[in-house]
């Protein structure tokens, strides 16, 4: 990884988008190099933001720091009829500034609209419509066919990317921190995107609105490679319970042998989009992840952190090393249960299947059709740190750079499901032979060993990689 990509994966992670706005893939395909150094651009930001840190004059902002010529931005009684929006009751909706398409006159390239509002995702006191000045920016965009835009309130700049058809994402950019030393990087990323040149000037493909399409079809390859490796992650899991099983004198996977070899499979599914849930729930913080307690003792992101830390000092005997399957297996309950500790830490009961503890008793080591008891002593499986760590990896790391599970929408999450579906486990009759990554498996000992059987990743404990006799 190259320092521009060092400097990418940075900002972006200062910025938190919700949804998906620029990938690192895309910047780095069109050389976007984020705006360095920035001291004087700093400089200028300050003088214009004043004592008061906020911008009042939002057309000498976009002239001083974007370098927006006046030739393409009109304004007032200068914008066109095709930007005013009539909504019921008559109120019009309009943008505050627009900058022209310099290849085709008559289109904008870029909306921006200014607001009085302190949040930008609060709803308002109109009965008529209570909309936040997100949503009503978002509806303007909509019906103008305009797809980028700028929205601020003079102290947040906001990046918004509503594509026809598609769910909208966007970039907060914070007039505070980019007036401070760490948040340079913000500042350079804002002056990257919204620069004339990268505006107006470079070819298509490399304007601001080339990179946030490309972003788009760059992610929309993300389910299909994040479905590929999740089927990796399977098959490692798998392989995880099947040693846990020899360990414990094949007691925990003995009962599925004859007739419920699919339950294993549903248990092992249902643990990866339990774990995908988890991951995008803590990015989109809608758990605790700022209670210490959360952090430190349940979190997925952090234990994949401190996985990948002892990778580092112990990495020849990551599977000879267990814990972490307790700490997900203990997080896996606090979700189903709920807790209310002493810290503060509050979390609500989720209850239902998905996390329920007695849908998949061998997942805890406990026998089939065992319900869990209250007091319980739990014998767990042991399934080796490594094996954890390599799951968390393949589900978090995508070609070298982190996945951001924010940007994925519930359609994307939905088509990894419907991915893993179709497939089983089979028992080995002999040694078997998994070619990768096609998952293609050969059984050495078929009377026909020029016999491929196409079967699941998870087959290893069939005719993948055999829980028998395996090669």
């Amino acid at each position: 990884m190259d320092a521009n990509e060092r400097l990418h994966i940075e900002w972006i992670g200062m910025a938190q988008p919700e949804g998906l706005v620029v990938t690192t893939a895309a910047l780095k395909a069109a050389e976007a190099n984020i705006t360095w150094p920035v001291a004087e651009l700093q400089a200028t930001l300050r003088d214009l933001a004043g004592e008061g840190q906020t911008i009042l004059d939002l057309r000498g902002f976009v002239r001083a720091v974007f370098a927006w010529s006046d030739d393409f931005v009109v304004d007032g009684a200068d914008l066109p009829a095709s930007l005013h929006v009539k909504l019921d009751g008559g109120e019009v909706l309009a943008p505050t500034l627009a900058v022209r398409d310099a290849d085709e006159p008559g289109k904008f390239a870029l909306l921006v609209q200014e607001t009085h509002r302190n949040d930008l995702d609060a709803a308002s006191d109109d009965k008529r419509w209570s909309a936040t000045a997100q949503q009503r920016f978002y509806h303007l965009l909509r019906e103008t066919g305009v797809p980028v835009g700028l929205l601020t309130n003079g102290r947040l700049f906001r990046l918004v990317y509503a594509p026809k058809g598609e769910n909208a994402g966007w970039i907060t950019f914070r007039l505070r921190d980019m007036l401070t030393v760490d948040g340079r990087p913000l500042l350079g990323a804002m002056h990257m995107l919204f620069n004339e040149r990268r505006l107006l000037v470079l070819e298509p493909s490399r304007r601001l609105g080339g990179l946030l399409l490309a972003s788009r079809e760059y992610q929309n390859t993300v389910s299909s490679a994040l479905r590929e490796q999740i089927l990796s992650a399977l098959r490692e899991l798998l392989l995880g319970f099947q040693r846990a099983d020899r360990l414990a004198g094949e007691t925990i996977l003995g009962a599925y042998r004859h007739g419920h070899l699919h339950e294993i499979y549903s248990g092992l599914v249902t643990v990866m989009m339990r774990m995908v849930f988890i991951l995008y729930a803590e990015e989109k913080n809608l758990l605790p992840m700022e209670a210490d307690l959360y952090a430190k003792g349940y979190s997925l992101t952090r234990l994949y952190a401190q996985l990948r830390e002892d990778r580092g000092r112990h990495g020849d005997t990551m599977d000879e090393r267990y814990g972490a399957w307790a700490r997900i297996v203990t997080l896996f309950r606090l979700l189903h249960d709920g807790a209310r500790a002493a810290t503060g830490l509050v979390i609500a009961a989720r209850k239902g299947d998905f996390f329920k503890p007695d849908a998949y008793p061998f997942l805890e080591g406990r026998e089939r059709g065992s319900v869990r008891q209250g007091g319980e002593i739990l014998d767990l499986p042991r399934v080796s740190d490594g094996v954890v760590y390599r799951v968390l990896d393949l589900l978090l790391m995508l070609k070298g750079e982190r996945l951001q599970y924010r940007g994925l929408d519930v359609e994307q999450i939905g088509s990894v499901y419907e991915g893993l579906m179709g497939f089983e486990i089979e028992m080995a009759v002999g040694a078997s032979l998994c070619l990768m990554p096609e998952h293609v498996v050969v059984d050495l000992d078929a009377s026909d060993v020029g016999t491929w059987n196409r079967v699941s990743a998870e087959n290893q404990y069939g005719t993948n990689v055999g829980a028998h006799g395996s090669k």
